[in-house]
């Protein structure tokens, strides 16, 4: 989970953000008009080597990423079966018990 904000951007433009090392989505996490701070809570796996990628349409924007927090997997799924729960951990790495 991570909370990004577009700040001073110079045109109105769209922001994405996807796992670091697959296919581009093709759809905004982010849209803004003007240079007023636009954040927004993004859930978003991490990629290669636990990045994740920013791409913005138009014009020139600063980006402010901070970590809200993270998902930990509780039980196990598979074809057929859901997992029992995926429940918010938060950034000090919070236990789940399972």
């Amino acid at each position: 989970m991570l909370n990004v904000t577009a700040v001073n951007g110079t045109k109105p433009s769209w922001l994405s953000v996807w796992p670091t090392g697959e296919q581009f989505p093709g759809t905004s996490n982010l849209n803004w008009v003007d240079s007023t701070a636009q954040p927004n809570l993004v859930s978003v796996a991490l990629g290669t080597n636990g990045a994740v990628s920013l791409r913005k349409y138009d014009g020139n924007v600063d980006v402010v990423v901070d970590l809200a927090g993270y998902h930990v997997a509780v039980g196990r799924g598979g074809p057929g079966r859901a997992p029992r729960s995926a429940r918010p951990a938060g950034p000090q790495g919070a236990t789940v018990p399972g």
